[in-house]
Order: structure tokens, then sequence, then C-alpha cells
């Protein structure tokens, strides 16, 4: 995969880790014996004057690809705790489990699942449900992990190779 794409959640950690060292940077810089003044404001690197709730009530659009519509369907939960309000079209491949496949092939992150080796997008806020971390490192789906448990709620212990053989034999 190409080094210069990034996960769209990186890209947005890195922007909210910039501007939150931009404050800090401003706070340090006031208290700073040098006296250093702070960088002049931008308002397009200000995420809030971005996203500004009368704008958004004025001019809805759906959360990833920003297109217009009267209809929205609840999609992630964001850090703010509300939900990415998404179109029709984003809404049904978020909902089937689509989103990262049909939106996110290009951006890195990709793993396949220990057992059944379907690729899931890692370290991405839209697929974060549909993933589980394995004890002994790896990923894997979630459909997988409720076969795994119910195996090892049966059995009491259950291994990872025996993990591969018991996905061969429900399938």
């Amino acid at each position: 995969m190409p080094s210069s794409k990034h996960s769209c959640c990186s890209s947005n950690r890195s922007i909210l880790s910039w501007c939150s060292s931009n404050s800090n940077d401003s706070v340090v810089s006031s208290t700073n014996s040098a006296n250093v003044s702070p960088p002049p404001y931008n308002p397009s690197n200000d995420l809030m004057a971005n996203s500004s709730s009368k704008d958004t009530l004025n001019n809805p659009s759906c959360f990833h690809c920003k297109s217009t519509t009267t209809a929205f369907t609840n999609g992630w939960k964001l850090k703010n705790g509300t939900f990415a309000q998404l179109c029709y079209h984003c809404g049904s491949a978020y909902e089937n489990g689509k989103f990262c496949e049909t939106f996110h092939k290009e951006f890195d992150g990709w793993r396949d699942c220990a057992i059944c080796k379907k690729m899931l997008h890692c370290g991405c806020i839209v697929s974060e449900k549909d993933i589980v971390m394995m004890d002994y490192g790896g990923v894997c789906c979630m459909d997988c992990a409720q076969r795994f448990l119910k195996a090892a709620l049966v059995d009491k212990i259950i291994l990872p190779s025996q993990a591969l053989k018991l996905h061969s034999t429900m399938t």
C-alpha cells in the first residue's frame, strides 16, 4: 500500500494533536520567559469554526461524503458523544458492515482475521466495533470471536490452532 495514504482515523488524530499542541504552545509561550508570541489565528485551522452547530443546522450534509439530504442515518459514535449523520448510500454501507471495504480500501491499517482470514480495517473508528483483539496477538472478526466464545464456554478452553479447526467445521 502507498505510504502517502493514511487511515482516516490517524489523519484526524494528527490534526487534533496538532491543534491541541498549538493551544498548549500558546499557553506555554505566554508563561515562557522568552515571551514568544503564539502563531496568528487562522480560522481554516480551527476545527470548531469549520463545524459550527449553526452551519450544520442550515446546511445538513453527510458526515462522510458531504452530500446534502433531508434523511440521515446514525453511524458510528463520535468523540463528542453524538453519532455521525450519514446519507442513505453511506448509511447503508455502514449498516451492512461494508463501510470500510467500500470507502477505505486505499487506507492503511488492514489486517486479516486470525481465524477466517477476512480483512479487517484496524485503527478506524468506523470498524472499531467489528474487531476483537486476541490475547496472543492479532485480531479477530466479531463472527469468529462469537464462535470462539461459544466453543470456549462449552469446552472451557480452546487454543488458537483448535479455533482454526473449529472454524472449518462450522462453515
